[in-house]
């Protein structure tokens, strides 16, 4: 759930690395508030964060045990066969945070290796795979946000507002530098040390500290 954790870091300000890619900055006064903030809602207020119980995601939705959920588009197509005849008002835009309005957007990358023994095969591939027609379909299917934005003006995103409230979220999104390796593992830190505070285990400002450390040893080597 790093990356759910990190939306509320980028709202608040923050970042998971630097923006040259240097340095990691989850450890940052934006990432502690953004934290803190997550965990007054659940030691306060008993709302149950999203990594862990008593979440269920939209299905919890469905099913009336969440008053509301903490998800994304790869629910659309989930909700709308748990509960086809109100899967429309299941999902909502994100509030804004404290500086920013943002979210957590994944892209497919396409790319062709520099031993590809057929590249004409390669780019036909990844042309066809681009048409606005097959990430229609492709969304239809899996309900991921399609990379090209000529793709938005047909079905299935103008059959539901909902969509609409998804890309004016990916618009916002905090972008990540690409050359930083394994930035899955400082999300993982950022997740396990929001666990520690949670449990009680840990402040905050510690449980960030210690979890910069780690992940600044696991990518840059201790850097």
């Amino acid at each position: 759930a790093g990356d759910l954790v990190s939306i509320f870091v980028f709202q608040n300000g923050g970042r998971l690395v630097s923006p040259d890619g240097t340095r990691i900055t989850i450890n940052s006064p934006e990432a502690v508030g953004a934290v803190q903030f997550l965990a007054d809602m659940v030691l306060e207020h008993r709302v149950g964060w999203p990594g862990g119980a008593p979440w269920e995601g939209a299905h919890g939705i469905v099913t009336g045990r969440t008053a509301m959920a903490y998800t994304g588009d790869w629910n659309l197509g989930a909700m709308a066969e748990w509960d086809p005849d109100n899967a429309h008002a299941l999902q909502v835009a994100i509030p804004a945070g404290n500086v920013n309005n943002s979210g957590f957007l994944y892209v497919n990358k396409w790319i062709m290796s520099s031993q590809t023994q057929n590249p004409e095969a390669a780019w036909k591939w990844i042309e066809f795979v681009s048409r606005p027609e097959i990430m229609y379909e492709l969304s239809r299917l899996n309900s991921f946000l399609p990379p090209r934005r000529s793709a938005l003006i047909g079905s299935p995103f103008t059959d539901d507002p909902r969509w609409g409230v998804i890309f004016a979220s990916s618009e916002q999104t905090i972008p990540l530098p690409g050359n930083v390796y394994n930035l899955a593992r400082v999300m993982t830190h950022l997740s396990q040390a929001t666990a520690k505070v949670f449990n009680r285990e840990e402040p905050v400002t510690t449980a960030l500290e210690n979890a910069a450390q780690q992940a600044a040893i696991e990518v840059f080597g201790g850097n």
